[in-house]
Parts: C-alpha cells; structure tokens; sequence
C-alpha cells in the first residue's frame, strides 16, 4: 500500500454535510436601548477559533469542527459549525492525523468560514441589532498545529 498524501486525500474525499450543532448570541448590556446598539457603528471583531477532528467508527467518513467564539463590546456569538466528509477508495485508518490536520488547515476551514461568517452577521444582526463583520480570510491565514487541535468522537 502506497503512503497517502494529501492530493490523494483529495481526490477520495467528498463533502457530505456542514452542520450547526450551536448558534448563540447574547448582549452584553441586555438594558441598553435599541438606539444605543444601532448608533455605535463598526466593533473590533476578533474571532478565536478552536478546530476538533473527528473519526468516525464508519471507516469511510470524518469529521473536521470549527468552534468560532467573539467577544466585542455588544456581547458574545458563538457558532459550532462541523464539516462531515467522506472517503472512496481509501480508510480513514489509512490517514495520518497529521495528514487529517492538513486537510483540516488547507480545505475544511475554508469551507467552514463562509457558513460560520453568516451564522455571525445573521445572529449579531438579530441580538445587537448590528452585523458583525468577520475579516477577509485567506487559505493559511488559520491554521492549527498538532498541540492546538482536538481530538473529537
């Protein structure tokens, strides 16, 4: 059996499902008047982000999850948003976690960002009553070492 890389990863894996398992918002000064949320303009947004991977007993399907937490000024969102894949031709046995982790840091953040850059702007807009932008991310600017990712089930 060859040692798989990341192309290979590629080429045998397959998005099944980006799902929500939490989307919170919660104001900060929950007496504040509607005028004084909506007169305040633009907030610092500066995400923290903590990624898990997870393996599936099905040898055929993996896991990669994004939790997104911003605390600014308004108040807390949260969103916990997971990327479901799946595999042809290859077990994910068969794939390092560093070799996962790589995948995580190159295609499931990208994927995940969009849905998450939404999540935000929609819950923001409903609980502050302003959106929340999130930055412009380029592929590479997050990224997550072995120590900083998490194991899921």
């Amino acid at each position: 059996m060859s040692e798989i890389d990341i192309h290979r990863l590629l080429e045998c894996a397959s998005l099944e499902t980006v799902t929500f398992l939490e989307i919170s918002a919660k104001r900060a000064h929950q007496d504040m008047h509607h005028s004084e949320f909506t007169s305040r303009g633009e907030y610092d947004v500066a995400p923290e982000y903590t990624l898990m991977l997870g393996r599936h007993d099905s040898e055929d399907l993996f896991s990669v999850r994004l939790k997104t937490e911003i605390v600014t000024d308004p108040g807390r969102v949260f969103v916990d948003a997971v990327a479901e894949y799946s595999l042809s031709e290859i077990k994910t046995s068969q794939v390092s976690e560093e070799l996962l982790l790589e995948f995580a840091n190159n295609v499931s953040i990208m994927t995940l960002l969009p849905y998450i850059r939404h999540a935000i702007a929609d819950m923001s807009q409903r609980v502050f009553l302003n959106v929340l932008t999130m930055p412009i991310y380029r592929r590479g600017d997050i990224t997550f070492s072995p120590a900083d990712a998490a194991k899921s089930e």
